[in-house]
Order: C-alpha cells, then sequence, then structure tokens
C-alpha cells in the first residue's frame, strides 16, 4: 500500500493497543492477591481464567482498608515501579474517557486498510481462508479467524444407508484424521502452523476443507439447479466417473469427497 496510507494504518494500530491496554490495566497489589480458575475441558486441554479475588483476600488487595493485616512495607515494593504508571492511566480514564464509537470507527478504518492490503497480497489470502476453514473445521467451529467465510458440511448418513462404512467414506475420514494428528491441540497455535506449512501442503489441506463443503444431494423438496448444474461441471471437470459405482453406491463417502452424478 501507499507510504502514507501504511503510516496511517500503523498509528491506528498503535492507537487501538493503547485503548485496549487501558481497558486491561488492573492494580499491582490487586494482581498480587489475585488467582485463577484452572478448568479441564471435555477434550482434555486446560483453559486458566486469572483475575479473581476471594472474598476474604479483598481487604487485603486494598491497602486503605480499615483493619488491614498486611505488610505496608511489601505492598510498597510491589508497587514501586507500576502504581505511577497506573494511577496516570486511571486519571486519563477519569479525564477522557474512551467512546465506543471512536473504537468503532479507527476499528473501521483498519479493517478497511487490512481488505485492501489482502486483496493484493494472494499469498497472504490463501493462509487467511486456509485458517479460517480450519479452525471452523478441526476446532468444533472455532471463532479463531477473522474472515466471515463459514463452510457447512452436510451430513450424509440419513439419505444413504451404511454410507459411513463404504471404502470412500474410510477414506475420506482417513484423511481427515491424518491432517488433525498434524494440527497444535490449541487452536490460538493454529497460525503458527499454517504459516508455517510449505506451499504444497497449504494448498493440500485447503483443497481437503473446501472439498469437505461440497454438496451435490438431489432432493425431492430441494430448489438448486444452478448448484446442481455447478456440481455437474466439477464432476465433469475431476473427470468423476460413478458408473463404476453403480452396484455400491454408498461409496459416495463423507461430504469430504462428494461428487455428483453426470
Amino acid at each position: 500500500m501507499p507510504e502514507g496510507v501504511a503510516a496511517k494504518v500503523e498509528a491506528l494500530d498503535a492507537e487501538i493497543d493503547a485503548i485496549s491496554e487501558k481497558r486491561h490495566t488492573y492494580d499491582a497489589n490487586l494482581i498480587a492477591h489475585g488467582g485463577v480458575f484452572v478448568v479441564l475441558n471435555h477434550d482434555g486441554t486446560v483453559r486458566i481464567e486469572r483475575g479473581f479475588v476471594r472474598a476474604e483476600d479483598e481487604a487485603l488487595a486494598d491497602p486503605q482498608a480499615e483493619g488491614e493485616a498486611i505488610d505496608l512495607e511489601t505492598v510498597e515494593d510491589e508497587q514501586a515501579e507500576g502504581n505511577e504508571e497506573v494511577q496516570d492511566i486511571e486519571d486519563e480514564e477519569v479525564g477522557k474517557p474512551i467512546s465506543d464509537a471512536l473504537t468503532r470507527d479507527l476499528s473501521a478504518h483498519r479493517t478497511l486498510a487490512l481488505r485492501v492490503a489482502l486483496g493484493e497480497r494472494p499469498d497472504m489470502a490463501l493462509i487467511a481462508l486456509t485458517h479460517t476453514l480450519t479452525s471452523q473445521l478441526f476446532y468444533s467451529y472455532a471463532e479463531a479467524g477473522c474472515l466471515e467465510v463459514r463452510p457447512t458440511v452436510t451430513p450424509l448418513g440419513s439419505h444413504a444407508d451404511g454410507i459411513e462404512d463404504t471404502p470412500l467414506a474410510v477414506k475420506a475420514n482417513a484423511a481427515h484424521e491424518a491432517w488433525a494428528e498434524r494440527m497444535p491441540r490449541d487452536v490460538a497455535d493454529l497460525w503458527a502452523f499454517m504459516v508455517a506449512l510449505d506451499d504444497e501442503d497449504r494448498v493440500a489441506l485447503l483443497a481437503h476443507c473446501v472439498a469437505c463443503t461440497v454438496n451435490a444431494l438431489r432432493l425431492p423438496w430441494g430448489r438448486k439447479p444452478r448448484s446442481l448444474q455447478t456440481a455437474d461441471r466439477l464432476a465433469s471437470a475431476l473427470s468423476l466417473d460413478m458408473q463404476g459405482l453403480d452396484a455400491h453406491r454408498g461409496q459416495l463417502s463423507s461430504p469430504c469427497y462428494q461428487g455428483a452424478y453426470r
């Protein structure tokens, strides 16, 4: 992007970061008496929630409370480095409250700048798209991407009995599990994983995610003639021949390897 625009985007980023930092600044003494909740998720991963103070510790966290029973010298030592800066931030917030309208305005300009910059970088667009699709398909539709792209995977079991046990379904599931084993456990680490992939693997992962969303079902109540025409064209482009599978129609498999009858 032009140098002037890049400088403006950088300034907006710095201002947004400063606003965010002000909104999440706590008194150093309060932090010293804070605790955490450690939560074990259903998949065995650990989530840590910080910033909680027990009721019996509230008086200790407030040096001005009556009947305090803490070592004031220790408190002063802990607060010496950070208290002045925290107080300045609090004073600034009191005198100049942060407006939600300002935050929306700044983030709108940043969003527009990101759109322009991403449109000029196909390589980064590929990473961003693959990251968004992967985060939703492999992490229970986690909201980890900033692209408003949502994949839909249509189950096929209710349309073809025994389809989940066919060779194609086994192949599709094996491909999905192979990718899942390579993924980081935490979706927060997915971006770094995506960037580290070589171009061939990244394109292969994108192809897998896109394939999972194919829907070529012909339903009595469906009114999607253009979608079905596109499915036919896709089948032709892929040289998909279903004639050899007529005796085993269940081999249409999971949505990851859907085609269309030609």
